[in-house]
């Protein structure tokens, strides 16, 4: 399955994202959660909790865990992926600072599923293809993007650069919209 976000999933993700920074505990039930969560607006109904939590198990995103007779929830590793690919992507692009990031992997032919994922990772998140594993982008890198790398594996087959001047660059500033 894809890690490339949809309006609908990134919505979901994104108050996922959200609910998971009040939560202090790493497993509770959704009872409890949904009664911390009052001070949200009322259009958040312990119904959509519901729904919206039974949603992101069937997807992967969240693992629902009984114990003691009591149903908790935590992320798995998509949901942790999917949850830091959002912040990746509505991270505000910030003015140029006349630097080139780079990315350039290797991903052998056994894994082409990881290298597929990774290129729709890299374009999802602003990057233009240069060549052909080898991407381009004049922002920052965050932090999300470093510990999205490492989470899914990839930081084993990927190299990131940064650079001052990349000739020839007048169709990619134009792509960028920069001056």
């Amino acid at each position: 399955t894809s890690r490339i976000i949809t309006n609908v999933s990134e919505s979901i993700t994104e108050m996922l994202g959200a609910m998971l920074e009040l939560v202090p505990m790493p497993l509770e039930t959704p009872y409890h959660h949904a009664r911390r969560l009052r001070g949200i607006p009322d259009t958040f109904s312990v119904g959509r909790y519901h729904k919206i939590v039974n949603r992101l198990a069937q997807r992967g995103f969240l693992e629902k865990i009984e114990k003691q007779g009591q149903e908790f929830i935590r992320l798995t590793k998509e949901g942790r992926l999917e949850v830091l690919c959002a912040k990746i992507v509505k991270r505000a692009k910030q003015p140029w600072d006349r630097k080139w990031r780079v990315v350039i992997f290797d991903i052998p032919e056994v894994a082409h599923r990881t290298r597929d994922e990774l290129r729709r990772f890299l374009k999802h998140t602003g990057f233009v293809k240069l060549q052909a594993s080898v991407y381009i982008t004049p922002y920052a890198l965050s932090q999300e993007s470093v510990v999205y790398s490492n989470l899914s594996g990839f930081q084993k087959y990927i190299r990131f650069l940064r650079g001052d001047t990349c000739d020839d660059d007048e169709a990619l500033r134009d792509h960028f919209h920069l001056t």
